[in-house]
């Protein structure tokens, strides 16, 4: 074990030694119990997990256009995937539904840990939806829908110039710090839907665009990083204010429909945004 490596019975000694004789029996006898719990918890650990795991199959072929392999034919340890595996299985991480491996091209690994997970089910995605949103936005860059990156925020949004009008500084907002949420807005970040947060608000405003917008500017943009799912919904109002289209077919046309997927969905706030 590592403690047995880095401290010897000579070592233990001399500190024993080191110490007042009056209290050297009291210490002794610590450590011996200390000593035993380090061997005993280490035996628990040989003894709750196999030395040698069963292999893992090579994934199912499906009808997907991914070529499958074993992991040992591209180069990965099956044992260590196996192991891997099993303490995901057995609760040692939380929260991991399911594990997918590709290596190569090739799909060497695919597996469902929770009991309602499959691989048709839609997984809540949550803030990844924010990098998604980028991409779409990055379209609509390269078909000219918008300028670019450093467009000001106030051109993209003619509903809501006043709010331009009425706070000058809001014009030094420009796409890119919406991207990197770097808009200096002020904002209180609320998770699972925390009541009396700003993102609990959005979900709940009639008009998400706006209430995002009206926030007031704490930080000067560009300055810092503040996360911040109004500016989310200012990016998918950019799309629809400069194209003129709805942002869902726009989405599934230059983006899901050429990946080839088609298993997905969208959730809406009460404005339908």
């Amino acid at each position: 074990s590592r403690i047995a490596e880095t401290v010897s019975p000579a070592s233990l000694q001399r500190a024993i030694d080191s110490v007042p004789r009056g209290i050297r029996g009291r210490l002794r006898r610590h450590l011996q119990i200390l000593l035993l719990g380090v061997v005993l918890s280490g035996c628990q650990d040989l003894t709750t997990s196999p030395r040698e795991f069963e292999i893992p199959p090579t994934p199912m072929l499906a009808d997907d256009g991914l070529q499958v392999s074993s992991l040992a034919a591209q180069g990965i340890d099956p044992q260590s995937i196996a192991r891997l595996a099993w303490e995901i299985r057995h609760g040692h991480f939380e929260e991991i539904h399911s594990l997918v491996i590709v290596r190569h091209g090739h799909l060497v690994f695919e597996e469902y840990f929770a009991d309602d997970h499959h691989i048709d089910y839609q997984h809540r995605l949550a803030s990844v939806t924010k990098s998604v949103i980028s991409v779409v936005v990055g379209t609509a860059v390269q078909q000219g829908f918008i300028a670019g990156h450093e467009q000001p925020l106030h051109e993209l949004f003619p509903d809501e110039i006043d709010i331009f009008a009425d706070h000058p500084e809001k014009r030094r907002l420009l796409l890119r710090h919406a991207l990197t949420m770097s808009a200096g807005l002020r904002w209180k970040e609320g998770i699972g839907g925390q009541q009396g947060s700003d993102s609990y608000a959005l979900d709940n405003s009639f008009d998400s665009m706006r209430f995002a917008l009206e926030r007031p500017i704490d930080e000067a943009p560009g300055e810092a990083f503040a996360y911040n799912d109004g500016l989310t919904n200012l990016l998918v109002g950019a799309v629809i204010n400069s194209s003129g289209l709805d942002f869902e077919e726009y989405a599934e046309e230059h983006l899901f429909g050429r990946l080839g997927i088609g298993n997905y969905s969208w959730e809406h706030q009460r404005d339908g945004g």
